[in-house]
């Protein structure tokens, strides 16, 4: 070991030459522990070559200078500091060409080569073509083939970042080859990597995992930190492109964390670059869109063109998504200016292509909007095929295929399809191909050949549950199946056409998988909750919920003391809050997302859609399960009980449904503005019986001869979810004076949260109430209550918080609060019921244990929710579930204070009396109809949750 070597092994920061070393040797031992160190350890690296630059300065020796600057450009090329680099390189250039002599040439030659990225990076694309043609030669010359492949791998990673993938495939391998024979580790591992991800973007998915695991291989052996963090890298983005998006969130915070440490400001922004393009994937624009102007800032600070117009396209197609068509085709025109200055041909296609689907979406605005899609994706198709770029391809092809089944050329759609399909298996890329499958089976459909439809939805959904198991966390995965519900609606028409027990049974578990289908999975615990909030915050989202909370406090405190001025102002300040947030919501998914562990037990097709006599053995004695699906042309209703088994009906098209459903809300809504301060003995309007009548000849009445049940489980679908349905029906024989009646979300998630998971509090039930000059008569109703579940816990005014509800609803086998809700229809997950400490919402819910039960909640609008991709429903009641509530008593509508109270009174009275749940809301609408016949009054009430009854039970006969 040399003298300057034994030095650096236990000199420590801040690192200086001792004087009898500061020599010419010294440099020449230590250059080659920098380049060692900046793969290991890169502020050590820094250090180092801050240290010798000093020595070889105060030397006064060009070739000795040259070295210690050439070295140094490498470290700061490595802390992504890329001006500083190219300047340090071009001055040790400058440096070995006035020392001239017999190794001045080798000397320019291997800077030369070296600084080939660092020139790519700041777009100085033919001063890196020129340096490379002139070491070319001075390497050729000498016979140094190794240098020969170390240039051959630079010049790969500059026909890289062009998209001129041939020509960079072509140099990594020829790189390859000679580093096999005589390279060292490093040079191996790095081309191993390059050469993986030049594979993903030809489409070569599995040859690229082979090359990342070899590379990684190489890292790990051989210690390079840094390089195993950037294979990490690289390898997340793999996974991400074939639809595992829990490893592949895994490694991005790995990568951020590594990044982070080492003070990488290219590596950061990629993450940031990727991940947006993943967010986009999974339905999540907020996030992307955040994520590339996160990327855009990092880019722009390193003055790196390229991957600055590559965020620019995610931020613009995350507008797109968020339907800003106009600030997006702004954004998208920038970046492909940007990539036309940068020479590149494939990007300016991607643009294209973007705006392509922009112009469809714009088809009812624009009828010149067609053309233009078909020629950019026409345009684009042509120019990847000829690029091999199969991926890129695939996804023209598919847009043209959308484009020609609007044009009606069906037979032209399908062979675009089948083209995009056989890119995508190629790939192994499920993502892609559950699209390419999906638009194959409309072309099918739209030719008339259903049977072959059918064959390649069934392939997409398959597909789809490749996927949609990777995706770790609640509101993800509800996110990336938002524009996919159509599938399930294709699906249960064709199935049924099948006939027999099989075609039966096809269509009832796509009918499930349509339907919550992710709840169920949070209530098995297959995906993380709803924001991670089932895992520790970080102090970045505890802080802003803190803040938020204080928002909320601060207002409504502003509001009880008339200052509007203040409330408002407040009012603003808790919107600027909840966006906190949800961003730290976001980047927590970033860096505990792909910590979510996989799911407890196996879950392979169809596990989460129970099958019908799973779902039977839920329900109780006497009652049936309804479970209705809407389908493009009609709604449909599986019926089922455990006698008679499983059956489905149709019974009317959607259409007239849905605008029966939106009559019905209207008049519901006018009643609702024009009533009088009592309720009196007031009959339904003529309008509003009339669709009350129709909703009960379509979805009820077509049921009637095969139900022998005296209690129903509803499971609505779609915009049925928010339909009274206890008030449908024919004047004078609504539905609640024949059955006793609950909702669940899905015949599966009725199963799924069946009482046998977890015991029931056992403990005092608690009564939260807070009256105010809006709801005086709270007061009275929890007085109500708490008589009739007494001995128990209540708690009114500032005594009904969150924290006694965190203290003692976990014991409790009855919760009831009394108090104003709000449903956010702008952001469901805001939606909350106050408490005297604040607001009671979603993200808070998850973070409860209340295994109760009954919940119920008296106040406005209670019940109200979003319904979300795959049929689901977000706000307070699936928070409620979620928590533990084996049912759960809510309000659909903002029902009158007095009616609240009498309603409350009357059906507890029979609880306390013994009859089961359902049958006592039956039993208090059909009193409280006796009192006050319009539906406003006595079925705004519905009551949710699974089949467990409790004791004996008492059941009332039809009336």
């Amino acid at each position: 070991m040399s003298g300057a070597a034994e030095w650096l092994a236990s000199a420590s920061p801040p690192l200086s030459i001792p004087p009898h070393l500061r020599t010419a040797a010294t440099v020449g031992d230590l250059y080659p522990e920098i380049l060692r160190l900046a793969r290991e350890d890169l502020d050590r690296a820094a250090a180092l070559a801050g240290a010798v630059l000093d020595v070889a300065r105060g030397l006064g020796a060009p070739v000795v200078t040259g070295q210690a600057l050439r070295a140094t450009a490498h470290v700061r090329y490595l802390q992504s500091r890329y001006a500083e680099a190219a300047a340090l390189y071009r001055a040790a250039i400058g440096e070995f060409r006035h020392a001239g002599g017999s190794s001045a040439a080798q000397e320019i030659a291997r800077t030369q080569s070296s600084a080939i990225q660092t020139l790519a990076y700041l777009a100085h694309y033919d001063e890196a073509l020129a340096w490379g043609e002139e070491a070319r030669v001075v390497f050729e010359a000498s016979g140094d083939r190794v240098r020969l492949a170390r240039l051959d791998g630079n010049l790969a990673n500059l026909y890289f970042r062009l998209d001129r993938f041939d020509e960079a495939l072509a140099r990594y391998e020829s790189a390859r080859e000679e580093f096999e024979r005589s390279g060292a580790p490093q040079d191996i591992a790095a081309v191993l990597s390059n050469l993986a991800t030049c594979y993903v973007s030809v489409g070569r998915f599995r040859d690229a995992l082979s090359m990342h695991q070899a590379a990684r291989g190489y890292c790990v052996a051989h210690g390079f930190a840094l390089l195993v963090a950037q294979t990490d890298y690289n390898i997340a983005y793999l996974h991400f492109l074939r639809g595992d998006h829990r490893e592949a969130l895994r490694l991005y915070a790995a990568a951020r964390g590594h990044s982070a440490d080492a003070g990488d400001g290219y590596h950061a922004a990629l993450c940031d670059l990727d991940q947006a393009e993943m967010m986009l994937g999974l339905n999540l624009p907020r996030d992307a869109g955040r994520l590339a102007r996160l990327a855009i800032e990092g880019f722009d600070r390193l003055s790196m063109r390229y991957e600055r117009a590559k965020a620019g396209v995610f931020l613009a197609a995350s507008l797109a998504a968020s339907h800003e068509g106009a600030e997006a085709e702004r954004v998208f025109r920038e970046a492909r200016l940007l990539f036309r200055r940068e020479g590149n041909a494939v990007w300016p296609a991607v643009v294209d292509l973007h705006l392509a689907a922009l112009d469809l979406a714009a088809l009812d605005l624009d009828a010149g909007a067609l053309w233009r899609a078909s020629r950019r994706a026409h345009r684009a198709l042509r120019l990847f095929s000829a690029r091999s770029l199969p991926g890129r391809s695939a996804l023209a092809a598919l847009v043209l295929a959308r484009i020609r089944l609007l044009q009606r050329r069906a037979r032209e759609a399908e062979s675009l399809c089948l083209r995009a399909l056989h890119d995508a298996e190629a790939m192994a890329s499920p993502t892609l191909a559950f699209q390419c499958r999906f638009l194959l089976g409309q072309a099918r459909e739209a030719l008339g050949r259903r049977r072959e439809a059918l064959a390649a939805y069934s392939g997409a959904r398959q597909d789809l549950d490749r996927v949609r198991v990777h995706v770790p966390e609640e509101e993800m995965r509800i996110r990336f199946l938002s524009d996919k519900a159509l599938l399930y609606e294709r699906l249960v028409p064709l199935h049924l056409e099948e006939g027999g027990m099989a075609g039966l049974r096809a269509a009832w578990l796509c009918a499930q998988q349509g339907k919550s289908r992710t709840f169920v999975d949070a209530c098995l615990e297959r995906v993380a909750p709803y924001g991670l909030t089932g895992h520790d915050e970080g102090e970045v989202l505890a802080d802003a919920r803190a803040h938020l909370q204080r928002c909320y406090v601060r207002k409504a405190d502003a509001e009880l003391r008339g200052l509007d001025g203040e409330a408002r102002r407040w009012q603003s300040e808790a919107q600027t809050a909840e966006a906190r947030v949800q961003d730290a919501l976001a980047q927590a998914r970033l860096l505990e997302g792909g910590r979510v562990p996989p799911p407890p037990r196996p879950c392979g097709e169809d596990c989460d859609s129970l099958p019908p006599a799973e779902v039977a053995g839920a329900l109780a004695a006497g009652e049936a399960l309804v479970e209705y699906f809407c389908t493009p042309q009609f709604v449909c209703a599986f019926l089922l009980d455990g006698r008679r088994g499983l059956s489905v009906h149709r019974l009317a098209p959607t259409d007239a449904v849905r605008a029966a459903v939106r009559y019905l809300h209207f008049q519901l809504s006018a009643y609702q503005l024009r009533r009088g301060p009592d309720p009196g003995n007031e009959a339904p309007t003529a309008p509003l019986a009339a669709h009350l009548k129709d909703l009960g000849k379509y979805l009820i009445d077509p049921l009637r001869p095969h139900i022998e049940a005296e209690s129903l489980v509803l499971a609505p679908h779609s915009f049925l979810h928010s339909l009274p349905f206890a008030a449908i029906g024919p004047p004078g024989r609504p539905l609640v004076a024949d059955f006793a009646l609950r909702q669940t979300m899905s015949g599966s998630a009725f199963a799924a949260s069946a009482p046998e998971t977890t015991a029931c509090g056992a403990g005092r039930p608690l009564i939260l109430g807070l009256p105010d000059e809006r709801a005086p008569l709270i007061a009275t109703e929890v007085e109500r209550v708490a008589a009739h579940l007494a001995p128990c816990d209540l708690r009114t005014g500032p005594d009904a918080t969150l924290a006694a509800l965190r203290e003692t609803g976990s014991s409790a086998p009855f919760v009831h609060i009394a108090s104003h809700g709000l449903f956010r229809s702008d952001n469901p997950m805001f939606s909350a019921i106050h408490l005297a400490d604040g607001p009671l919402n979603l993200l808070d819910l998850y973070g409860l244990r209340l295994p109760a039960r009954l919940v119920t909640l008296s106040g406005c609008s209670t019940g109200a929710h979003a319904v979300m991709g795959g049929d689901e429903l977000i706000g307070l009641s699936r928070g409620f579930l979620y928590a533990g509530a084996r049912n759960l008593l809510v309000s659909l509508w903002d029902v009158r204070d007095a009616s609240t109270a009498r309603f409350m009174d009357l059906f507890y009275g029979h609880v306390a009396a013994g009859v089961s749940l359902d049958w006592a809301m039956a039993v208090t609408m059909r009193s409280v109809r006796e009192e006050s016949p319009h539906p406003y009054y006595w079925a705004g009430f519905t009551l949710m949750g699974t089949g467990s009854r409790h004791g004996p039970g008492v059941n009332f006969s039809r009336s």
